[in-house]
């Protein structure tokens, strides 16, 4: 399922993960990365986390808040289908 996760929302579950850890040094430190790499994740021009990083990423989002990790995943999953579904209309007619 990774590798269907937009940029943007791979950045908003590295939020929810520093608000609920409250640091950005905590984080890096429970997910094995450095400081500057979860700095880079969130910053919209910045990387973003590989997908084997966000496979432990939506693991740890799942324990921490499920809700809102399950509300980001299925909005990405709607707006994709939303746009297949304007191209499919646009060419199937």
């Amino acid at each position: 399922m990774c590798e269907y996760v937009s940029r943007r929302v791979r950045s908003n579950l590295v939020n929810l993960l520093v608000e609920e850890f409250e640091s950005k040094s905590e984080l890096s430190k429970i997910l094995g990365v450095s400081h500057a790499a979860v700095i880079d994740w969130l910053n919209s021009d910045g990387s973003h986390p590989s997908n084997r990083n966000l496979e432990r990423i939506i693991k740890l989002a799942l324990e921490s808040d499920a809700r809102g990790t399950l509300g980001e995943l299925r909005g990405d999953l709607m707006y994709h289908r939303t746009l297949f579904e304007g191209i499919e209309d646009t060419y199937e007619g």
